[in-house]
């Protein structure tokens, strides 16, 4: 019996596998480039063993190798789980920046670099950089999962966020955007960051009252972002 294994490996989290077994050698070929069609963009080793048996056991009896990996047998299945594992958060880009920058405890130009990321990366492709929404709070916009978790000494390892980056389907978009944000505001200091976004008619400004942190929309940052640029 041949067994198929197609392989990803992720810094600082348990290795999974895609695994299927058949006796027809052109039915793995089969699934091997149907795995590769479908997942182009991810970096996937592929493996194939022979056994006296088609179950997974075998395979690490086989080779222990494979004992600490994750075992999927449903094509979908493992797409739904590599999606999972290289979702990329907010709090992934804020560990690029930590990285990258640095700004010690100075949480306000963290969150301010992450909205510029975000916005330049909303106009270049039209899609959301990741899944958490902006608030207008008094200093500006904050999103308020990754300041949390930066309050808590909870962000990601950098190497952990740079693995999804690479590994997403937009990976060049993203690290443009990334580059050119730190490039013209990564030197600015925090009052100068957060004036830009007090700009009248900034997407802060047409969403900010008082007390109430409400959301700014996708849809305002498209419209309204070109007037906190530099320059604007």
């Amino acid at each position: 019996m041949f067994h198929l294994i197609e392989l990803v490996k992720l810094r600082n989290k348990e290795p999974f596998a895609y695994h299927f077994s058949s006796s027809n050698v052109e039915l793995l070929k089969k699934h091997h480039n149907d795995i590769f069609e479908r997942f182009s963009n991810y970096e996937i080793s592929t493996h194939v063993l022979s056994t006296d048996y088609a179950s997974w056991s075998s395979v690490i009896d086989m080779d222990p190798y494979f004992s600490n990996v994750k075992c999927i047998e449903n094509i979908d299945e493992f797409g739904e789980f590599l999606s999972k594992e290289t979702k990329i958060s907010s709090s992934d880009i804020c560990s690029y920046l930590l990285g990258k920058i640095g700004f010690s405890s100075d949480f306000k130009k963290m969150e301010k670099l992450l909205y510029f990321v975000y916005s330049d990366f909303l106009e270049m492709t039209h899609k959301s950089l990741f899944p958490q929404k902006f608030d207008a709070w008094q200093y500006g916009p904050v999103e308020p999962k990754s300041r949390y978790c930066r309050i808590r000494s909870d962000l990601p390892n950098i190497n952990e966020s740079i693995d999804k980056l690479l590994f997403s389907d937009n990976s060049n978009d993203i690290f443009s955007s990334l580059e050119k944000i730190i490039k013209i505001y990564g030197n600015k200091s925090t009052k100068e960051l957060i004036d830009l976004t007090h700009k009248n008619g900034s997407p802060w400004q047409k969403n900010y009252v008082k007390g109430l942190n409400k959301r700014i929309s996708d849809s305002d940052i498209l419209k309204y972002h070109n007037v906190e640029k530099i320059g604007n």
